[in-house]
């Protein structure tokens, strides 16, 4: 029984530990795609694709009345700085100038959302 519960725990756990890709490179004013949990990097400023905060937009072949709206937290870090931004699909805002850089979310996959495509320029 112990040996059962130390393989389950094991095949649990290891689930959790996805190997961590280096940052993508990324070029101003391009626009790039991220996975959640996916980051790019500009010099020293650096944008991570956390997570959707929620979806509100019409599955995949279905007509709607509105599209709908989802939200997308990114992590924003420049020389050891954090900033939390949350950006919208379909209501506003869909871009926003966190230290020193504008990001705008151009788009997001479809439900599951687990792929979104970002720009990044200057302010």
């Amino acid at each position: 029984m112990k040996r059962f519960i130390a393989v389950l725990l094991i095949g649990l756990t290891s689930g959790f530990a996805a190997p961590l890709e280096p940052p993508q490179r990324i070029a101003p004013g391009t626009p790039f795609v991220l996975k959640i949990g996916a980051s790019a990097k500009l010099v020293n400023w650096s944008l991570t694709f956390v997570r959707v905060v929620s979806d509100s937009r019409c599955p995949p072949q279905v007509d709607c009345v509105w599209a709908g709206d989802a939200i997308v937290e990114l992590r924003v870090t420049r020389d050891r700085v954090s900033r939390t931004v949350t950006l919208h699909t379909g209501l506003e805002p869909r871009s926003a100038v966190v230290l020193r850089q504008r990001v705008t979310l151009v788009g997001l996959g479809a439900k599951p959302a687990n792929v979104a495509s970002f720009k990044v320029s200057k302010p």
